[in-house]
């Protein structure tokens, strides 16, 4: 059993549920980009009061993801289970930057990444944004059509 809990400071109300199965792979990015979509948070001021803060917690990370939420909580996931959840997060975050009206040009980092080796591998970003991109819309057009 995983606890999700809201606390809503404008209307001073905390209301918890409790997760089972399906729901604890469900939760992390899938269940916050779900939830902002939802709600219609991608218009909101960053630093507005209606804006939620949002903290999440990955027990999982570094494991067989679907063997270590069978075992932990027997909810019958499967490694496709896992995969299309990773896409519809993918599909989700998309969306969201749609509806907040970020484009390519938002997500293209300094150009220092670019330009100067980082120690202590010496290494540059190797990709554009325009390229990640691309691969990501083929990868979704491939996987969610």
């Amino acid at each position: 059993m995983r606890k999700y809990i809201d606390i809503n400071l404008g209307k001073r109300s905390v209301t918890n549920r409790e997760l089972h199965g399906r729901e604890i792979a469900e939760c992390g990015r899938y269940l916050i980009a779900k939830m902002l979509l939802e709600q219609n948070i991608a218009c909101v001021k960053p630093l507005a009061p209606e804006n939620p803060l949002i903290f999440s917690v990955g027990p999982f990370a570094g494991t067989n993801f679907s063997n270590a939420i069978n075992d932990a909580f027997d909810a019958g996931v499967t490694p496709d289970f896992i995969r299309n959840i990773g896409l519809e997060t993918l599909r989700l975050e998309a969306a969201f930057n749609d509806a907040a009206g970020f484009d390519e040009e938002d997500d293209e980092l300094p150009s220092f990444f670019l330009d100067e080796p980082l120690p202590p591998t010496d290494k540059i970003a190797r990709f554009r944004s325009g390229e990640v991109n691309a691969a990501m819309r083929n990868l979704l057009d491939a996987h969610c059509s």
